[in-house]
């Protein structure tokens, strides 16, 4: 979950300068400032996808329980 958090804080963020942007021109001030904040979004969501792949990636050690999403049972 706390891998998720800054994207979920990126995301509100988005949606509260949406209002902004909304129906104004490409150049204007505050839809420029939308588009920094989207690509911040995309950013974010690239940092939590590698990190939760690099914690998928992490073996388990022999005789440890932990949770298995993927692989084999």
């Amino acid at each position: 979950l706390e891998l998720i958090e800054p994207l979920a804080a990126e995301l509100a963020a988005l949606d509260r300068l949406a209002a902004g942007a909304a129906g104004g021109e490409a150049s204007s001030p505050r839809w420029q400032e939308w588009v920094a904040q989207l690509r911040r979004v995309f950013m974010t969501a690239d940092d939590a996808c590698r990190a939760l792949a690099r914690l998928l990636a992490e073996p388990t050690a022999p005789g440890k329980s932990g949770r298995r999403w993927f692989g084999a049972r």
